[in-house]
């Protein structure tokens, strides 16, 4: 082959080549993006700077990976635990108006090896380990789901995180006093439902979004969900235990319609004291009437 014919050779094979890594680029298959492809190590020492901002959970493989760097950079480095550097690249800067300051985005979407790592920027610092994994949602949605149940009133909960035990007996069996309502200390029974806040109050509203927001949940991702194992005394039962923790809300929230069949609810489920202000302050803006409330509010002010 003449000189000539092997420079041509050579050049159209480099071209495909080219072509080939842009097609796969613009598809998606092959990110664009600078991948260090030797055992490379950190050879500086990074400390944790809050500057490098992350999704501390994790990333799932195949999905979208980036973070936010609130520091003038260029380069950043995605590292192993053992320091070893498996991505290099460098960010695009941006102007965040709801923070008010220039950011640097890191973009490492095309590391999919399922792994600890944490991002290392030159001159700014690192970032906390992040994972990524295919079930790295799983744990954060298991300790979502344990603490609405460990919110659950009107029964015994009891369980372990993280090595710390929590628990306690029946609470709030007598749920509840009319008195707000219609001024006699009567009760009605209204029972189950979470807590509030940390508090022991019950709100209808709040119940309303939490509740919607986990349907909504359950009509995109009833195929992962319906399979998932909760630590809660139903979970032997027929039904998904996703929907038993909704249902033990759901219970709660029918006892709080009027019994007249308007369509029409109590809004909230106060505690003692906080009830008896609520109605002073409900008094003091509107036509309200605090009926039975009077008494408490008297040892209140006192």
């Amino acid at each position: 082959m003449s000189r000539i014919a092997l420079k041509r050779s050579m050049r159209n094979r480099i071209l495909s080549l080219v072509i080939a890594v842009a097609m796969l680029s613009l598809t998606g298959i092959m990110p664009l993006g600078l991948v260090e492809v030797s055992a490379a190590k950190v050879t500086e020492s990074y400390q944790l700077d809050s500057r490098v901002r992350i999704n501390s959970i994790g990333f799932i493989p195949n999905q979208s990976k980036k973070a936010t760097v609130a520091a003038n950079c260029s380069t950043f480095y995605i590292v192993k635990e053992d320091g070893t550097i498996v991505y290099t690249g460098t960010t695009t800067s941006m102007f965040d108006n709801d923070t008010n300051e220039t950011v640097y985005i890191a973009d490492f979407s095309s590391v999919t090896e399922e792994g600890t790592y944490y991002l290392a920027v030159p001159g700014v610092g690192k970032s906390v380990n992040f994972k990524i994994a295919k079930d790295v949602y799983e744990n954060p949605f298991k300790t979502a789901m344990l603490g609405m149940y460990l919110l659950r009133c009107g029964t015994s909960v009891s369980a372990t995180y993280n090595g710390i035990h929590y628990s306690h007996g029946p609470c709030h069996t007598n749920d509840a006093y009319l008195d707000h309502i219609t001024g006699q200390h009567t009760i009605k029974n209204s029972t189950k439902g979470w807590h509030d806040a940390g508090d022991y109050n019950k709100y209808v509203v709040n119940a309303g979004i939490t509740v919607g927001s986990m349907f909504l949940a359950w009509e995109h991702f009833k195929d992962q969900l319906e399979s998932v194992t909760l630590e809660i005394p139903e979970k032997n039962n027929s039904m998904p235990d996703f929907l038993d923790e909704l249902k033990f809300e759901i219970d709660w929230l029918l006892t709080m319609q009027y019994p007249d069949g308007s369509g029409k609810v109590h809004i909230k489920f106060p505690q003692g004291t906080l009830a008896a202000l609520l109605c002073l302050r409900m008094s003091m803006t509107k036509d309200f009437s605090c009926r039975g409330a009077v008494p408490q509010l008297q040892t209140l002010l006192q």
